[in-house]
């Protein structure tokens, strides 16, 4: 097609090809920081169809803007090849499987996966760790159930705190009480969460004691879902999720304009105030599974520790009020409950999280954790002796 002597293909010649050569460059250059590279894009990204509209600027027919339009897309493709040909192709999440009704997801049962650059086993329930065993007589089976913070994201399998605690409790108590904990957590996972894939999922696995491992920053999350392996929030559009995860042009481009993964996954519909009473719901719900179960159910709360420095008081953490309602709450119903604040106090918390702005624990932040979660389970243990005679009655 020709319009006014003009091919519109010559636009695609005179800026789609060096195009190619120069993004490829660009992604390759090790002088030129991220956002120099974003920005390159979108100009070389935005040159196409504007050379083109420049060429066509005469014409008035419906051809030319046709003409736009497809540059515009093809120049999309253009720039794609050329990423994935510098960049390699998009990364992806470990394997993972949806529920039903996108309510919950988990991780695809028998398999091995990489996260923050180390391997990850996945049992067949789909949560990380050894096969759970079957029930058997002198063996303590403790279900612990939580977010990322239990789970260990990058963190060797023996040193997340769950393991830690296991492995402490049986090298002090051996042979005398063998005790199983069981880390079914998952990163990302909210509060509502963390109960449906409690309740739906694990509802034929034995166990005596279930600990939920609260965290505040879960009580507001959405019920974020999997897609391609990649952790979305229904708090956005799906189809620019897709574009920003799934393809290098519009990441880089979205990036450019300070999109990135925590645009979306920050995104609360509620404050952790209006969140507040509806956990108490959940933690009902829990409850009432664990007695079904015959399983006693505790609640180990862990702070939100995105301070800066040292703080040396209970009362200065910001959610101080919350672990005292908290506390208060589980006391009325029975519930044992254990506050791990006390074991962030009076220390550097760069020391024990995994970089400045973080919240995940680093290998030294699950030791000490751990350790104040064999307090507690051993607290658990005893009051289950004293009521059974033994503390194992699955």
């Amino acid at each position: 097609m020709r319009i006014s002597g003009i091919s519109p293909v010559i636009p695609v010649f005179i800026t789609g090809l060096p195009a190619i050569v120069l993004s490829f460059l660009m992604f390759r250059a090790p002088f030129l920081p991220s956002p120099g590279k974003a920005f390159s894009l979108l100009g070389l990204f935005v040159a196409i169809p504007v050379i083109t509209a420049y060429s066509l600027r005469k014409e008035k027919t419906r051809a030319a803007v046709v003409a736009v339009i497809a540059l515009v897309l093809f120049s999309f493709l253009i720039f794609e090849i050329s990423l994935r040909i510098a960049m390699g192709p998009v990364q992806r999440g470990m394997p993972s499987i949806n529920s039903s009704d996108r309510s919950f997801w988990y991780f695809k049962p028998d398999t091995v996966g990489v996260r923050l650059k180390e391997k990850h086993r996945i049992n067949s329930w789909g949560f990380r760790g050894n096969e759970p065993r079957q029930a058997q007589p002198g063996v303590l089976k403790v279900l612990v159930i939580g977010d990322s913070i239990p789970f260990g994201g990058g963190i060797p399998e023996e040193d997340i705190f769950p393991l830690q605690a296991e492995m402490l409790i049986n090298k002090e108590k051996a042979p005398h009480t063998t005790v199983e904990v069981i880390n079914a957590s998952f990163p990302a996972y909210s509060l509502e969460q963390i109960k449906r894939f409690y309740i739906k999922k694990l509802h034929d696995l034995s166990y005596d004691i279930v600990i939920l491992i609260f965290y505040i920053d879960d009580i507001n999350r959405e019920l974020r879902y999997k897609k391609w392996n990649t952790l979305y929030t229904p708090t956005w559009p799906e189809w620019i999720q897709d574009l920003f995860y799934t393809t290098h042009t519009m990441n880089r481009l979205l990036t450019a304009i300070g999109f990135k993964d925590t645009t979306f996954l920050s995104t609360r519909k509620k404050s952790y105030a209006k969140a507040w009473n509806g956990i108490f719901k959940v933690l009902n719900e829990i409850s009432a599974e664990s007695v079904r179960k015959n399983a006693r159910f505790a609640v180990f709360n862990i702070p939100r520790f995105n301070w800066n420095g040292v703080i040396n008081q209970k009362m200065l953490y910001k959610y101080w009020k919350n672990n005292v309602e908290l506390e208060s709450w589980c006391r009325d119903h029975g519930i044992p409950y254990r506050d791990s604040l006390s074991v962030f106090l009076n220390r550097d918390i760069d020391e024990i999280r995994m970089n400045r702005y973080g919240i995940h624990l680093n290998k030294t932040g699950h030791h000490v954790v751990g350790n104040e979660l064999r307090v507690f389970i051993e607290e658990l243990i005893d009051e289950k002796t004293r009521l059974n005679g033994s503390p194992s009655v699955n």
